[in-house]
């Protein structure tokens, strides 16, 4: 199976540098595109607890500041994309990394050069690629989980159907 994961890891270098993934954040300034309606009501906000601020006898000049610091750190992260470096280690792994990365092997597809790659090689397994045929037949596409699944699934290594199944 170590060839299958050589292809699989080639196209996930090939997406990360089609995509631009690097996993630093980078500017970018579409929030205030898509969302302009809540960066007016977040600056409208602002002001009013600046006002509150100000005119409080509990509060003084060093809350404001430290108010408007807190409100430019917090709005400037909103303005910073960060594209998570796919990793074939991350497939099928719930963990913390799933908050940041998200599922994304569930719905990144598998390109054709690597399907073609998968079906000509003689070290892979015919079983491997009469599964990978089916699911293509079935989805028109398939993805890293699929062949993640059917392959390295530690899962379906340790348990078998018949085993499941009840004895009789």
């Amino acid at each position: 199976m170590n060839v299958l994961k050589e292809i699989l890891e080639r196209d996930l270098d090939r997406i990360n540098k089609a995509e631009k993934r690097d996993g630093k954040p980078h500017f970018n300034s579409q929030f205030l595109k898509n969302h302009l309606w809540l960066c007016i009501s977040m600056v409208l906000s602002y002001i009013l607890l600046a006002a509150l601020l100000i005119y409080s006898p509990y509060f003084g000049l060093i809350s404001l500041i430290i108010f408007t610091v807190m409100f430019v750190v917090m709005a400037g992260v909103l303005l910073f994309d960060i594209k998570p470096i796919y990793k074939f280690e991350d497939i099928g792994v719930l963990d913390l990394r799933v908050c940041y990365n998200g599922e994304w092997y569930t719905f990144e597809k598998i390109s054709d050069e690597a399907v073609d790659e998968i079906r000509q090689h003689p070290a892979i397994a015919q079983e491997i690629k009469d599964e990978i045929d089916d699911i293509i037949h079935k989805k028109q596409e398939i993805h890293f989980y699929d062949v993640y699944l059917m392959a390295f699934d530690p899962a379906k290594k340790t348990i078998s159907m018949p085993q499941l199944s009840p004895q009789l």
